[in-house]
């Protein structure tokens, strides 16, 4: 009885195994992490290089393009602002 101590860690090692490890490897792990988290990360991803890829052709890296988007953006607020 002594040796064995009360059969405590026999318990304890069947309930951590089976009920906290098993449990959280089908419910945790597999379901909530790789479902829906890194689910949630790899659309993010997707969204993102699809904008990415959309608004490539923006980018053109001449100054006077910015520059007319900043007035044409100006432009359009004032606009907005008069007419409202």
């Amino acid at each position: 009885m002594f040796e064995a101590k009360y059969f405590f860690d026999r318990v304890y090692d069947g309930f951590v195994r089976r009920v906290v490890v098993g449990g959280s490897d089908a419910l945790l792990w597999k379901r909530v992490d790789a479902a829906f988290i890194d689910g949630a990360v790899n659309r993010a991803g997707t969204l993102t290089a699809a904008l990415a890829e959309t608004l490539r052709p923006v980018q053109t890296g001449f100054v006077r393009h910015y520059a007319l988007l900043v007035l044409a953006g100006a432009v359009a607020l004032v606009s907005y602002l008069l007419w409202s």
